[in-house]
């Protein structure tokens, strides 16, 4: 399965082990991954088998998507990023959406052209009526990703040993 912009180059399509160096570019950076980034390949390999894994297991494209920008020459770095819908730890029966851009990714437009895309497969082929998203009240660049997704906070929620804001936005927003 996969999702496409309707008039665009972004395309939101699952892992394979052959999108390593991509996955590892991603999660391997403390930058970019700041509460556990995989110390080194062997653990984002390990990382990228249990997220491909997850998503066949789980089907209807619940778990994370590689985010395929088709307008970049290189095929090594076509994939900028991943968005993700799984079920919720701190919000139990919901579907959490993220979001993870390589560094040099950020402040492009990326995480929410691919969270809309995702936000539209919740909402219209799973029929959700909500997805939620945990974000530290200091990550400004997620919460202005959640903002302009039209997400609102609804609470607060531990996560990974901190306490998040809990985002959420209904089908009906």
């Amino acid at each position: 399965m996969e999702l496409n912009e309707p008039e665009g180059t972004l395309r939101l399509r699952g892992f394979s082990l052959e999108d390593h160096d991509a996955f590892h570019a991603i999660w391997g950076d403390p930058e970019v991954i700041w509460w556990g980034h995989d110390p080194d390949r062997e653990a984002s390999r390990a990382r990228l088998e249990r997220v491909i894994a997850s998503r066949a297991r789980r089907g209807q494209g619940i778990g994370f998507w590689a985010i395929v920008d088709e307008s970049i020459d290189d095929p090594g770095t076509r994939i900028v990023g991943d968005v993700v819908l799984q079920p919720a730890p701190f919000a139990r029966g919901d579907l959490e959406i993220g979001w993870h851009l390589r560094r040099g990714c950020w402040g492009r437009g990326y995480a929410v052209r691919s969270a809309r895309l995702l936000v539209r497969h919740a909402f219209d082929r799973l029929r959700l009526a909500r997805v939620v998203a945990a974000i530290v009240p200091t990550n400004e660049r997620s919460i202005a990703v959640a903002q302009r997704l039209g997400m609102r906070i609804e609470g607060r929620v531990m996560h990974g040993g901190m306490q998040h804001d809990l985002w959420a936005l209904h089908r009906d927003d």
